[in-house]
């Protein structure tokens, strides 16, 4: 794993998976799933496919998308412009 750049903000570190929802809410339907003999698993199952298919890398400090790998051109640049 290489150490980035954000973009945005001119973090230099190692980027964080970020998870949209919330998984008390994924458990909680899970939960309700079994109590209610798969009622609620109509809504469980594509809840927890979605969370799994909207995981994205993101910045630690600015919570934005753009971060890049140091050892490229504008990698350096960016790291020239914010130290």
């Amino acid at each position: 794993m290489t150490k980035k750049i954000c973009t945005q903000c001119g973090y230099y570190g190692f980027e964080i998976t970020y998870t949209k929802g919330s998984l008390v809410i994924e458990i909680i339907l899970w939960v309700l799933g079994v109590f209610t003999f798969g009622i609620f698993l109509l809504i469980a199952i594509p809840y927890s496919i979605w969370r799994l298919c909207s995981k994205s890398k993101i910045c630690p400090k600015c919570r934005g998308g753009a971060m890049i790998p140091v050892d490229t051109p504008a990698g350096r640049e960016l790291m020239a412009k914010f130290n």
